[in-house]
């Protein structure tokens, strides 16, 4: 326990770090500075942005792989555009999720102990930070020893706010499905001690103490504050996730096809590499958001189920108004990250996203062979022309 403790305040800190160098969050009592910052990243970041979007409207590329490139790079300057313009808007409604969160808590752990939480969430955090250090290591030395993009050193930072925000976003994710995971570890105590009783005697026609009453009650504010708080996870997240997977998604489109073409041509297996150490970094992170966006979904059923499982008595209506209500209220207000009406984070955008990746890949392969078929018509009326002066 000593060495989670350990391993969880480094991990922590080695994050809160990182996320205040990326000006994610306010740097303590210095809020202004970090106002100040990012106006000045921003600021940066409009120069290459409008060159490169100018760029994209008037040139006429004759290589696909160089136009997809260029589209990146522009994605990826949109992408840290979005999230730092988010993070200034909606400091208030970020203020308002950690509030909630505050509030939820108190009520939590009058039914059941929650005070591992945060050690919980430093340590799941600490597997991803660890693996991602390997993908840091391997990738760089792969930059500098055998291949590296031109955009290496512009891109590179980019990078690391889009990283730094999916981490922001799963743990936002992960604190609320562990608060519903409590919930129902108190839930499960009730529906055991909540049981029909023999029904050839008077107590079939109350099944439930008054002290199960009242957990049953709490519950149901309880599950009506985790609604609002994932609804307010989703509005204050929800346009920097939608950017994040979408350019995850071309990122993986992107360098998939670079890499079919590196196979194809037998060029420099390093550069091979390269891509793919890209394509884990960013896969494996929108991968994990959809893992907690799913397991947020799972709790919500799982709630609906042991719901359902309650006894109700016969000659109580007032608590069979209440098992019911709370019911309904499980049906109509669920426990998803819902961003913006787009989607739902869950393992069902995931297999979507596969399908739309081999879908894209296909349609960048025939563009690839059309590109081939162009290049040597042209090239053959040049050489005719040639042979016919000579002649």
């Amino acid at each position: 326990m000593y060495y989670q403790q350990i391993c969880a305040f480094l991990i922590r800190n080695y994050v809160l770090v990182q996320m205040y160098i990326t000006l994610l969050i306010p740097l303590p009592h210095l809020s202004w500075l970090t106002t100040m910052l990012r106006l000045g990243w921003l600021a940066w970041l409009a120069g290459p942005a409008t060159k490169l979007l100018l760029s994209l409207m008037m040139t006429v590329y004759e290589k696909v792989s160089f136009m997809v490139g260029n589209v990146l790079y522009f994605l990826n300057i949109f992408t840290n555009v979005v999230t730092i313009c988010e993070v200034m808007l909606k400091a208030k409604k970020c203020r308002r999720v950690l509030r909630l969160e505050r509030e939820l808590d108190e009520l939590l752990q009058k039914q059941v102990d929650i005070s591992g939480m945060e050690l919980k969430v430093w340590l799941n955090a600490s597997y991803h930070v660890i693996l991602h250090i390997i993908y840091d290591v391997i990738h760089l030395g792969i930059a500098f020893v055998g291949y590296k993009s031109p955009v290496f050193y512009q891109a590179a930072p980019l990078m690391v706010v889009q990283r730094m925000r999916y981490v922001q976003i799963i743990q936002a994710i992960e604190r609320q499905t562990l608060r519903s995971s409590y919930m129902i570890d108190a839930l499960q105590v009730l529906v055991c001690a909540n049981r029909t009783k023999y029904k050839y005697t008077s107590a079939v026609w109350q099944p439930y103490t008054l002290w199960e009453y009242e957990r049953l009650n709490s519950l149901r504010l309880i599950q009506g504050r985790l609604c609002e708080l994932h609804e307010s996870v989703s509005n204050c997240y929800g346009w920097s996730a939608i950017v994040l997977i979408f350019t995850t998604f071309f990122t993986l489109v992107s360098n998939l096809f670079w890499c079919i073409i590196i196979a194809k041509n037998k060029s420099n297996p390093m550069q091979f590499f390269y891509n793919m150490m890209t394509m884990l970094r960013l896969g494996t992170m929108m991968t994990t958001l959809l893992v907690f966006g799913d397991r947020a979904r799972r709790n919500n059923a799982k709630i609906s189920y042991l719901i359902n499982k309650l006894a109700k008595p016969f000659g109580n209506k007032i608590y069979n108004d209440l098992v019911s209500n709370f019911a309904i209220q499980c049906q109509h207000k669920g426990l998803t990250i819902d961003v913006k009406g787009f989607c739902t984070l869950d393992l069902a955008l995931l297999k979507q996203m596969i399908v739309l990746i081999v879908t894209y890949l296909i349609m960048l392969i025939q563009f690839l062979g059309s590109e081939k078929q162009i290049s040597q018509d042209n090239e053959v009326p040049a050489n005719k022309t040639i042979k016919v002066f000579y002649d």
